[in-house]
C-alpha cells in the first residue's frame, strides 16, 4: 500500500500566512479608526437662540451625531466675546445636561468629539429671567451632599439664596419625601442646624417662599448612622491551625444593619502586628492569600460608610508548614 503525503510548498505557505497577517492587520486598523467628524455640528433642541427661561434650572438638549463619542459643552456669562463667568466646560457622553443658573444673559456652545476628530461648535444665546414668581425656580442646595452618610446627629443644612424669596421652608421627612415629618421650620437665612434624635434614612428639602408664590422643594437624601458596627466573628483558619504553604483562605462574618460595611484584615508575623505581610480592605468577608512556611497572626475589624469602626477581633495564630 502506498502512502501519499502532501506538503505545501514554502512559497505557498508564506503567501497564506502573509494574507492572514494582512487581513488581521486591516481588521485591527478598522477597529480603531474613528469616523472623521471634522466640520460636523450637532442639531440643538434647547435652549434655542434668544430663548428666555422662566426657571433657573435649564436643561440643554441636542440630537445625537453618529461618530461622536462625547460632546464638549461650554456655558459662559454673558457671552464668549465678553466672558465674565465660565459656568461649565465639560464633556458629556449623552444628549442632555442640566444646570442651575443665576438670573442674567448667557451663551452656550457645543461640538461633537471623538478620540481622533473634533467637529465645529454651534453657539446659542439665552437668558434666565429675573421674576418674582418663584413657581418655576429651584433652590440650589449646598450641604449635606446628595445621599450623604454621616455619623453625626447634628447636621447643618445650607442652600443658595434666590432673588425675590422672602423666606425658606426647610423640612425633614423620615425615609422619603411625604413621609413622617421630623422637622419643619421657616427661616429667612440660607442655613439651619438640626439634630436627629435617631439613626435612619431621611429626605430633606428646601423651598423658597414670597407673598405671591413658592417654589417646589429641592430634595436630597441622607443616612444618619451613629452606631459602631459589631466586632466581626472570625471563622477560618482556627486558632492554632497548621496548614500547608500556599493559598490560605481567611473568612469571617459580621452583622448587618446601619450603613454598608467593609472590613480591614491584618496578617502579620508577630503578635504586635508590627511586621505585616498583608493589610487590606474587602467587602466580601473573605480573602485568599499566599503564605510561606512560618507562624502568622491575623485579625479583622469593620468600618461602615459613616466612618464608625468596630473593635479588632482577638487575633488568631496559625502555623504554615
Amino acid at each position: 500500500m502506498r502512502m501519499f503525503i502532501f506538503r505545501k510548498s514554502r512559497p505557498a505557505l508564506n503567501v497564506i500566512l502573509g494574507s492572514l497577517i494582512m487581513a488581521f492587520s486591516l481588521y485591527s486598523c478598522n477597529e480603531i479608526v474613528e469616523e472623521d467628524i471634522s466640520g460636523k455640528t450637532v442639531t440643538i433642541i434647547s435652549p434655542s437662540d434668544g430663548y428666555s427661561s422662566p426657571s433657573n434650572q435649564v436643561v440643554f438638549w441636542w440630537n445625537k451625531l453618529d461618530g461622536a463619542d462625547w460632546y464638549n459643552l461650554q456655558i459662559v456669562k454673558p457671552s464668549f466675546n465678553n466672558v465674565q463667568i465660565i459656568v461649565t466646560d465639560t464633556n458629556v457622553t449623552g444628549e442632555n445636561f442640566t444646570c442651575l443658573l443665576s438670573f442674567g444673559d448667557y451663551q452656550w456652545r457645543i461640538r461633537p468629539e471623538n478620540s481622533a476628530y473634533e467637529g465645529d461648535y454651534v453657539v446659542r444665546s439665552f437668558s434666565v429671567e429675573s421674576d418674582s414668581d418663584l413657581t418655576y425656580q429651584v433652590v440650589p442646595l449646598v450641604l449635606p451632599i446628595q445621599n450623604d452618610t454621616s455619623n453625626l446627629s447634628a447636621q447643618n443644612f445650607s442652600w443658595q439664596a434666590l432673588p425675590y424669596a422672602d423666606s425658606y421652608t426647610l423640612t425633614v421627612w423620615q425615609n422619603y419625601y411625604g413621609g413622617a415629618v421630623v422637622y419643619n421650620t421657616s427661616i429667612t437665612g440660607t442655613n439651619q442646624g438640626f439634630s436627629f434624635v435617631s439613626d435612619g434614612s431621611y429626605e430633606w428639602g428646601v423651598k423658597a417662599v414670597n407673598a405671591e408664590s413658592e417654589s417646589e422643594y429641592s430634595l436630597r437624601k441622607i443616612l444618619i448612622d451613629t452606631q459602631a458596627p459589631a466586632t466581626p466573628a472570625l471563622i477560618l483558619p482556627n486558632n492554632g491551625d497548621t496548614l500547608s504553604a500556599g493559598s490560605i483562605d481567611f473568612s469571617w462574618s459580621h452583622s448587618s444593619g446601619g450603613s454598608s460595611i467593609r472590613d480591614s484584615i491584618l496578617i502579620a508575623k508577630d503578635i504586635t502586628f508590627d511586621t505585616l505581610v498583608f493589610s487590606g480592605f474587602t467587602a466580601n468577608q473573605a480573602i485568599t492569600f499566599n503564605l510561606s512556611a512560618g507562624s502568622y497572626y491575623w485579625k479583622v475589624k469593620s468600618f461602615d460608610a459613616a466612618g464608625n469602626e468596630s473593635s479588632w477581633t482577638a487575633y488568631r495564630r496559625i502555623i504554615i508548614d
